[in-house]
Formats: C-alpha cells, sequence, structure tokens
C-alpha cells in the first residue's frame, strides 16, 4: 500500500507518510449572548491525534474516529481571549496552526471590528 511502511514492527502497523497541516474555520456568534468558537479539521490516518491547546494546556483532544476528517471544536468565551493552536500528529509528524486574536475574536464592540489571524507555522 502506498504510504505504509512496508511490515509490522511490534505487531502494530505505521504510516509513512506525514499528518496534514489541520485547517481552522471561524464559528461566529450571533448574539452577544452565543459561545463563539473554531473548528479545526485535518485529514484522518493511522495514528492521526487532534489536540486544541489554550497557550500550553490542552483545552480539547480528538482521535481514531472512523472518518476521513477528524474535526474538534473550540468554544471561546468572551473571558478567554487569548492565543490558541490546533496541533495536528501521527508517529511521523506533528503539525501546527496558530489562532490569535488581536479583540475579541467572534464579537464587535461598538465600531471595532474584531478579527481572527490564522498564522501559518
Amino acid at each position: 500500500m502506498d504510504g505504509w511502511m512496508d511490515g509490522w514492527m511490534d505487531g502494530l502497523f505505521f504510516p509513512s507518510d506525514p499528518v496534514s497541516v489541520p485547517n481552522i474555520t471561524k464559528l461566529t456568534a450571533q448574539s452577544a449572548k452565543d459561545v463563539c468558537g473554531a473548528n479545526c479539521s485535518v485529514e484522518n490516518g493511522p495514528g492521526v491525534n487532534l489536540t486544541w491547546y489554550k497557550r500550553d494546556i490542552i483545552v480539547g483532544q480528538i482521535s481514531n474516529q472512523n472518518t476521513s476528517t477528524l474535526t474538534l471544536l473550540l468554544e471561546i468565551q468572551p473571558e478567554n481571549i487569548t492565543i490558541y493552536s490546533c496541533c495536528a500528529q501521527n508517529p511521523v509528524s506533528v503539525e501546527r496552526k496558530t489562532l490569535s486574536s488581536e479583540w475579541h475574536p467572534c464579537h464587535n464592540s461598538g465600531t471595532i471590528s474584531n478579527s481572527w489571524f490564522v498564522l501559518e507555522e
């Protein structure tokens, strides 16, 4: 099979392809009461894990789903303005994207338009 090491190691089959770079999409709150957030997704494969971090603290994690794409929701409360990152990894590689906000990422305040920045790493 293409993308697989030829053979078994300690009874496990290991991928030889690096994990894909995760994709972050913004979820916009419809009102000030709503929680806003973002989805992080990555092409699934053997041994793929997807993790959201709030600075260096794990706030969400998913792996081993029977889907072609892993997707993990990050809900952000208004008081949790900080830097978040999404990390995809498998036994071969690690890829990360960082989500940073200059203002609160989902709501508008007066005439200031809040924006998100997805920083490539």
